[in-house]
C-alpha cells in the first residue's frame, strides 16, 4: 500500500504471503518416472535435501545456513528463521505402503516446528528507508555469498591439503618400506659375496691339496714300482749268482775230470798220445776257456745290473742280455759234460 504524507513524502506499506506446496521425495524406482519426469524428480529431491540441511542448521543454530544453494531455500529464507509467521500443514497417509514418505514428512515437520522466527509488524516506510534496507540486504547477501564461496573454497582446499598429506604419508611409508627392502637386499648381496669369496678360497685350497695329493700319489706309485722292479732285479741277480756259482762248480769239475783224463792217458801210454785224445784235450781246453770267459762275462753283467738298478731303461736291457746268455751257457755246459763223459776210459 502507498500513502502520501502532508509533506508530500510517499509512504510504502509492504506485506508478503508465500504459499508453498512441498512435494515429498519421490522414489524413481517405485514411481517408474523416466526422461523429463525423472530429471524433475531428481531436482525435487535435491531441493528437499538442501531444505532439510537448512532446517537442521537453524535448529542446531550453526553460524552458516546454506540459504542460497537452491532457489527453494532462497525464496523461503524469510519464512525460515526470519521475520514472518510460518505455518506448516503436513499431510500423511496411514497406509503401510507410504510408511517411508510419512516418516520423512513427519521428520521435516518436527524439525521445522523447532525453528524460532521473529515476526515484525508491517511498517510504513519512506522510499529512502526502503531503498536503504534493500541496499543493506543486497550487501549482506553479497557478503554472505562471498563468505559461502570462500568457505566452500577453503573447505575444498582443506580437503585437498588433507588428501595431499595422506598421499605424502603413504609415499613416505612406501619409500621407507622400499628403502628397508633395498637395505635387506644389499645386506643379503654382501653376505652372498662374502660366502662366494670364502667358498672360492676353500675351492682353491682344496684344488691345491688335491694336486699335491695327486703328485704324492704319483711319486708313491713310482717309488712302489721302482721298489718292485728293484726286488725283481735282486731276485734275478740272486738267481744269476746261483747259476754262475753252479757254472763255476761245473767248470772246476770239468777241470778235475780233464786233469784226471790227462793223467790216466799219460800213465796208460808213455810212448805216444793218441791223436784223438790230443784233439779232445785241445777242444776241452778251448771249451773250458770259453766257459770261464762266459762265466766272467755273466759276473760282469750281473755286477752292472746291480749297480744300474735305479734306471728303469737299463734294467730291461740287462735282463734281456742275461736271459740270452743263460740258455747258451747251459747248452755249452751240457756239451762239455757229454764230451767229458765220452772221453773217460
Amino acid at each position: 500500500m502507498k500513502e502520501t504524507t502532508v509533506d508530500g513524502e510517499a509512504l510504502v506499506k509492504t506485506g508478503k504471503l508465500n504459499l508453498v506446496d512441498l512435494a515429498v521425495s519421490e522414489n524413481i524406482g517405485h514411481s517408474g518416472a523416466v526422461d523429463k519426469r525423472a530429471r524433475e524428480a531428481g531436482n525435487i529431491n535435491q531441493s528437499l535435501l538442501t531444505l532439510g540441511r537448512v532446517i537442521t542448521a537453524l535448529v542446531e543454530r550453526t553460524p552458516h545456513v546454506p540459504y542460497r544453494e537452491p532457489k527453494l531455500t532462497r525464496i523461503l529464507q524469510d519464512s525460515l528463521g526470519g521475520h514472518t509467521r510460518t505455518s506448516i500443514i503436513a499431510t500423511v497417509s496411514p497406509a503401510s505402503l507410504n510408511l517411508e514418505e510419512t516418516l520423512s514428512t513427519l521428520e521435516y515437520a518436527h524439525k521445522a516446528k523447532n525453528i524460532l522466527n521473529k515476526p515484525d509488524i508491517n511498517q510504513k516506510l519512506t522510499k529512502k528507508v526502503l531503498i536503504k534496507e534493500y541496499t543493506e540486504e543486497r550487501t549482506s547477501e553479497t557478503g554472505s555469498c562471498c563468505n559461502s564461496v570462500l568457505s566452500g573454497k577453503l573447505t575444498v582446499q582443506e580437503e585437498e591439503i588433507v588428501e595431499s598429506v595422506e598421499k605424502i604419508a603413504a609415499i613416505e611409508e612406501e619409500l621407507n618400506r622400499v628403502t628397508e627392502l633395498f637395505m635387506d637386499s644389499k645386506n643379503e648381496l654382501n653376505q652372498c659375496k662374502s660366502d662366494l669369496q670364502r667358498q672360492t678360497q676353500e675351492l682353491e685350497t682344496t684344488q691345491r691339496h688335491l694336486q699335491e695329493t695327486k703328485l704324492q700319489l704319483v711319486e708313491e706309485e713310482c717309488i712302489t714300482s721302482a721298489l718292485e722292479s728293484t726286488e725283481r732285479l735282486h731276485d734275478a741277480a740272486n738267481r744269476l749268482l746261483n747259476a754262475a756259482e753252479e757254472t763255476t762248480k761245473h767248470v772246476f769239475g770239468l777241470h778235475s775230470k780233464l786233469d784226471h783224463t790227462i793223467t790216466a792217458a799219460a800213465l796208460g801210454s808213455l810212448i805216444s798220445i793218441p791223436e784223438n785224445v790230443s784233439t779232445l784235450v785241445s777242444q776241452m781246453s778251448n771249451m773250458i776257456l770259453k766257459e770261464q770267459s762266459l762265466a766272467a762275462e755273466s759276473k760282469t753283467v750281473l755286477q752292472e745290473l746291480i749297480n744300474a738298478g735305479k734306471y728303469e731303461n737299463r734294467k730291461v736291457w740287462f735282463l734281456q742280455k742275461i736271459a740270452n746268455k743263460i740258455p747258451l751257457l747251459g747248452l755249452r755246459m751240457k756239451k762239455l759234460g757229454s764230451k767229458a763223459q765220452g772221453s773217460e776210459p
